[in-house]
C-alpha cells in the first residue's frame, strides 16, 4: 500500500498498477468537498471487466479448497435494478447541484444529494431495497444450483450461505464520527468478523481491505 495526496485528500492505494480510467476516477472522487479522512482503493482497482453472466463481471464458479470441500461462488447483484435506481437519482442530483451552484462541477460526474432532504430519504430507502433484492437474487440462484448438485451428487450436504455485499453504502462509526461509507467492489473485513472457515482468507482481507468514508452533507 502507498499513500498520495490529491487535492489535499489522502488517497491510500493497494493496487500495484492503476489504469488511466481508474486514475480519472481517483481524481474525480478526491475533488468532492465532503470526503472524510481518506479515500482507499483495493488491489484489483480497474476500469472495467467482462461479463460472463448478467452485467459487470458477474459469474458462477465451483471451487475446491485444500481440504477437498466444494464451494459455490456466486457473484451477482440486483440484475440491473440498482444501476437503474442509481442512474435515476444521479440525474436528479445533477439537477439539484446545478440549481444550487455546487462546487463540484458536472465535468467530474460526481453529483450528490444533500442528506437532510426528502430526495436523499427516497434514494436511501430505494438503495437498501436494491441491496435486499440482490440478496434475494443470490439466494434463489444458490437454491437452484444446490438442486442441480443434489441431483448429480446424492447425499451431498450444504452449509448455510455466506452473503457478502460489496457495492453499497452504510452508516458506520469511523475515526470517532458517524459517517456514510461507500464500498464499491470492496467488503468490510474487521478483525472480529469471520467469513466462512477460510482463516487465511480472513487474515488477508483483514490486512488489505480499506475503509473509504465520506461525511454526510
Amino acid at each position: 500500500m502507498y499513500e498520495i495526496s490529491v487535492n489535499e485528500t489522502p488517497v491510500k492505494i493497494w493496487a500495484s498498477a492503476v489504469d488511466p480510467h481508474a486514475w480519472k476516477e481517483i481524481m474525480n472522487l478526491a475533488s468532492l468537498p465532503f470526503v472524510f479522512h481518506h479515500l482507499a482503493f483495493m488491489p484489483d482497482l480497474h476500469g472495467g471487466k467482462g461479463m460472463p453472466i448478467g452485467g459487470g463481471n458477474h459469474f458462477i464458479e465451483l471451487q475446491r479448497d485444500t481440504d477437498d470441500n466444494l464451494w459455490i461462488m456466486i457473484h451477482s447483484g440486483s440484475r440491473n435494478l440498482g444501476n437503474k435506481v442509481a442512474e435515476y437519482y444521479d440525474r436528479l442530483a445533477a439537477q439539484e447541484n446545478a440549481r444550487n451552484f455546487s462546487v463540484v462541477g458536472p465535468e467530474f460526474n460526481r453529483a450528490f444529494i444533500y442528506r437532510k432532504t426528502p430526495l436523499f430519504g427516497a434514494y436511501w430507502e430505494e438503495m437498501k431495497y436494491c441491496v435486499d433484492f440482490a440478496f434475494c437474487n443470490r439466494s434463489l440462484m444458490m437454491q437452484r444450483i444446490q438442486e442441480v448438485l443434489a441431483d448429480a451428487l446424492p447425499g451431498i450436504a450444504f452449509e448455510p450461505m455466506i452473503n457478502i455485499a460489496h457495492n453499497y453504502a452504510a452508516i458506520e462509526n469511523h475515526f470517532g464520527e458517524n459517517v456514510f461509507v461507500h464500498r464499491k467492489g470492496a467488503v468490510r473485513a474487521r478483525a472480529d468478523e469471520v467469513m466462512a472457515n477460510q482463516q487465511d482468507l480472513v487474515r488477508i482481507l483483514t490486512e488489505l481491505s480499506p475503509v473509504a468514508v465520506i461525511k454526510g452533507v
